[in-house]
């Protein structure tokens, strides 16, 4: 059982710069964040800790797309519910992301204040201190 606090966001992202800058942008506005550099290894994050108020998900990832991580997400009861923003550099190649009706779509290089407005979507702003 994880016993520190729930992160607010779990970052799911192959590149590891694109995860470090945006986690440290994000606590910077009191968020907690984790990430994982493959579907895999968030889905047993996911799985073995509390889970994020939401999730920023790469479409392109070797090994598990996107696609793939968000069929095995919504295939497990406990976790179907975590809302998903897909935070994408896909600019024309195959597969493509869902619509942006069911899941936010933000394309790379995505600055901060397009991304925070989303994320309070889901998540209220962590009152400062």
């Amino acid at each position: 059982m994880h016993r520190g606090p729930a992160v607010n966001v779990l970052i799911v992202d192959d590149n590891v710069d694109f995860c470090t800058s945006t986690a440290d942008l994000l606590a910077v506005y009191g968020y907690r964040v984790a990430y994982c550099t493959d579907g895999q290894a968030a889905l047993h994050y996911l799985r073995s800790h509390r889970r994020p108020r939401v999730i920023l998900l790469d479409w392109l990832m070797p090994a598990m797309s996107g696609e793939q991580f968000l069929l095995e997400l919504f295939a497990d009861p406990r976790l179907e519910c975590i809302p998903v923003i897909i935070v994408t550099g896909y600019h024309g190649a195959r597969p493509a992301p869902p619509s942006p009706g069911r899941y936010p779509v933000l394309l790379k290089p995505v600055e901060i204040h397009n991304l925070l407005p989303v994320i309070e979507t889901y998540i209220r702003p962590p009152q400062s201190s």
